[in-house]
């Protein structure tokens, strides 16, 4: 058997088993084939391993993910739909290259804006999963979504739903403070709405809304 056949064989396998351990391997080892690419693999066989790390990497742990992003957010060739399925778990350097991918991607991107009044008002009157079923409703994400936004400590990618829902600096002020884990945090992440380019914000919300779609 030679050693194309040995490692296709190995994901082969590995594909067939359902425990979180083997997919944890398995995403890996996508990962690892695809940011080092053999020169003997056709490149048309890229599109289908990377179609399968993107279904992989939303069945592993955050740990697995985040060790996923940090190996390949660099990578010009990583498509930017598979760096938005890891963009919550991210090493903060690969966040921020996730970001930067989005901005180059989506130059003309445009997304619809969410009625920032509304939006406003249910901040206001509730928190928690009250609030995060509302901020998900007006923005047209999954709730699972709107959670992970909120909960996000840096508050970069609340930044991104509210740029991308096309939201001003002061809606984003105040649901960062409202939603902050401490003082600290909410000094933090209210420098995050200038450092998010439009573009990339636009793109980002687009993918969230997709997915919900």
């Amino acid at each position: 058997m030679t050693g194309m056949d040995a490692r296709l064989q190995r994901l082969i396998e590995l594909a067939g088993k359902p425990a979180p351990e083997d997919r944890a391997a398995l995403a890996l080892e996508l990962c690892d084939l695809l940011a080092d690419w053999p020169m003997k693999y056709p490149s048309e066989m890229r599109e289908p391993f990377e179609t399968l790390l993107e279904k992989c990497v939303r069945e592993v742990d955050a740990s697995t993910r985040a060790r996923v992003a940090a190996r390949i957010a660099s990578r010009e060739e990583a498509p930017v739909p598979l760096l938005n399925e890891l963009f919550f778990d991210a090493p903060a350097e690969a966040k921020a290259k996730i970001v930067e991918r989005n901005a180059e991607a989506n130059g003309h991107c445009t997304t619809e804006a969410a009625d920032e009044a509304s939006l406003i008002a249910a901040a206001r009157e509730a928190k928690g999963e009250a609030f995060a079923a509302d901020f998900a409703r007006l923005l047209g994400i999954e709730p699972v979504t709107a959670r992970r936004i909120l909960s996000e400590p840096s508050g970069d990618a609340l930044a991104i739903a509210c740029k991308g829902a096309h939201l001003t600096r002061a809606a984003f002020s105040t649901l960062a403070v409202l939603f902050a884990p401490d003082a600290q945090a909410s000094d933090k992440r209210l420098a995050a709405y200038e450092a998010v380019p439009q573009e990339a914000a636009s793109g980002m919300l687009r993918h969230w809304r997709n997915e919900a779609a």
